[in-house]
């Protein structure tokens, strides 16, 4: 019985240290400004990995320019792209 616990225990922990490096990663992104080049260069390396199909790149721009969670909002993140490119159509 003993084994049984300490596996127990091991996972727990390591479910636990997942958890923590989650929590510190999420308010590392907080912290982090990102730049138009920026999130062109990462969906572009998203696209080259094949975590990102072609096909999403209208639901992944809409949500750049819009998210769905407050938390994500981007100051003024559209008026230069209305300016630059007569307005968000086509984006859905």
């Amino acid at each position: 019985m003993g084994d049984l616990d300490e596996k127990i225990e091991a996972g727990f922990e390591k479910l636990f240290s997942k958890w923590e490096r989650s929590d510190l990663r999420i308010v590392n992104y907080r912290e982090k400004e990102v730049s138009d080049a920026d999130a062109h260069d990462q969906v572009l390396r998203s696209m080259d990995a094949d975590a990102v199909d072609p096909s999403a790149l209208p639901r992944v721009l809409k949500e750049y320019l819009e998210p769905c969670h407050e938390e994500f909002m981007l100051r003024d993140r559209l008026k230069p792209l209305q300016r630059d490119f007569g307005g968000n159509e086509g984006i859905t």
